[in-house]
């Protein structure tokens, strides 16, 4: 989310939870920092299990997922993540040395919503923090939308009940 400040437009986002998932410490040290500077409080895993399990506990806003790691890489991981968060819907930004293209596809194949190449661009990783998060509150709204268009249906069907009992009641005793 941007917000105005001035002349520019700054990312804030105060509030929100980013799960940084790295083997490297460093890598999750600097990508925490520019995260933080922006407002997220920042989670942090060394591997694809420890992401695993903090999702089966907690779901933050946004998780920055490693490609490449021992125990359970960035792949497997965001795969059981999403099937666990079912139709909650939590962006998942790859993060990779690699320019590969098959592997890249392979992030997106798998569930991952985008990916960026190490080392950080911190325009790059506003823009694409911006983008995931109004896709994250498109998600949002359209599920609301469509648990108010449930609770509208089960309504109608209920008035519907009732106006049909009225109706053979009415019916009945006309005869």
């Amino acid at each position: 989310m941007y917000v105005e400040a001035g002349q520019t437009k700054h990312l804030d986002a105060t509030g929100l939870t980013a799960l940084v998932v790295d083997d490297e410490p460093v890598n999750r040290m600097v990508l925490s920092a520019m995260l933080r500077s922006v407002g997220f409080r920042i989670d942090e895993a060394a591997n694809g299990a420890q992401a695993c399990d903090y999702c089966l506990e907690q779901t933050p806003d946004i998780i920055f997922m490693d490609i490449m790691m021992p125990q359970m890489d960035g792949f497997e991981a965001t795969q059981r993540i999403k099937r666990h968060l079912g139709e909650t819907f939590v962006p998942v930004i790859f993060l990779t040395a690699i320019t590969d293209e098959a592997q890249l596809r392979q992030s997106i194949e798998v569930g991952g919503d985008d990916f960026m190449t190490k080392p950080y661009s911190k325009v790059l990783l506003h823009a694409k923090i911006d983008a995931a998060l109004r896709i994250r509150g498109m998600h949002r709204a359209l599920a609301t939308q469509r648990d108010e268009l449930q609770e509208y249906r089960a309504r109608h069907q209920r008035d519907m009940e009732v106006a049909r009992r009225i109706l053979e009641h009415i019916s009945t005793r006309a005869d």
